[in-house]
């Protein structure tokens, strides 16, 4: 069986196979978006940052562990969005259903009961590396966090599609502040300064990525825009959905206008949230050089942001 063996074989082993399968899942992610057409731009900023995290996972275990755990991520948000096809026979409740007991199973070490799949070696890499850290339990509850929320709004959207700008954003928050914790506990961080950083950055993270992503979501029935805006300008679910192109989208009633106060209003949240991290992040870490790279990651993002949220 999968997890019988993962957890019997050295651990510099199994941290080799995680790496190989990171790279097989991020591999597959960019050709993914360079098949449907992802912009230059983003597709290099996008290979550039794989490529970052791949490489930073091949020099440290704290960051194989961080790209473990956002591979096996990665790969379950892809079918839980219908990115990627489910098995034959396979659907969207039966997957969340067996992906939440494959990773109770993982993270209780009890493998009698796991269904494993070839991608949750990376799970089983995680455990194994992090089960001796003081902040194993915290990681263990901030994966199970992460996969709550993920599995719950996947499901959430077949039932009711449109939600509130306040629900939108206390998913945003929550989505990123639980991949923050995980990734500072990871790093050894500092959880109490943290959250300065948290707030500051108040899910901009996943609000931008759901801003750039607007038309090709609304093509898979996953809608980011508010449904206040939709009730005001009696705009539709079918309406959005019989858009084929981003232009009609956005020349529906309101959706223009909404698109352009929604930027300038990341672009504000960006700048300021910048000024906090600027200022706070070296409480965070103690090492200067940790601090400096995952600084770096920030401000890269951050960059990459503003310039596509040109509207």
């Amino acid at each position: 069986m999968y997890a019988e063996k993962w957890f019997s074989m050295p651990l510099w082993k199994l941290r080799i196979h995680a790496q190989l399968s990171q790279m097989k899942i991020l591999g597959r992610e960019i050709w993914r978006r360079a098949v449907e057409g992802e912009g230059w731009l983003e597709l290099g900023a996008r290979i550039l940052r794989y490529v970052f995290l791949t490489l930073f996972a091949v020099v440290s275990w704290r960051f194989c562990i961080i790209s473990s755990v956002y591979a096996w991520f990665r790969l379950a948000d892809n079918l839980l969005d219908g990115d990627v096809r489910l098995q034959p026979g396979e659907s969207l409740e039966s997957y969340a259903s067996e992906r939440s007991q494959t990773l109770k199973f993982f993270l209780s070490f009890d493998f009698s009961g796991a269904r494993a799949r070839q991608e949750d070696i990376l799970l089983a890499y995680f455990v194994r590396e992090t089960q001796g850290l003081s902040v194993f339990t915290k990681l263990c509850d901030q994966v199970k966090r992460l996969w709550s929320l993920m599995q719950s709004d996947a499901l959430r959207r077949k039932t009711m599609p449109l939600v509130s700008r306040l629900e939108l954003e206390e998913f945003d928050f929550e989505q990123d502040a639980t991949i923050l914790r995980f990734c500072v506990m990871v790093l050894g961080g500092n959880e109490e300064q943290l959250q300065v950083i948290v707030e500051a950055l108040c899910g901009l993270f996943s609000k931008t990525d759901c801003f750039l992503d607007c038309f090709d979501d609304v093509q898979k029935g996953i809608i980011h825009i508010p449904k206040e805006v939709l009730e005001h300008h009696d705009i539709s679910l079918k309406m959005l959905r019989d858009c084929r192109e981003e232009k009609e989208l956005f020349a529906l009633p309101g959706i223009q206008e909404w698109r352009r106060e929604e930027g300038r209003r990341i672009q504000q949240q960006w700048l300021a949230a910048m000024r906090v991290v600027g200022g706070n992040f070296c409480s965070v870490f103690s090492n200067t050089a940790l601090t400096k790279t995952v600084q770096f990651v920030i401000y890269m993002r951050f960059h990459r942001s503003v310039l596509n949220l040109s509207v």
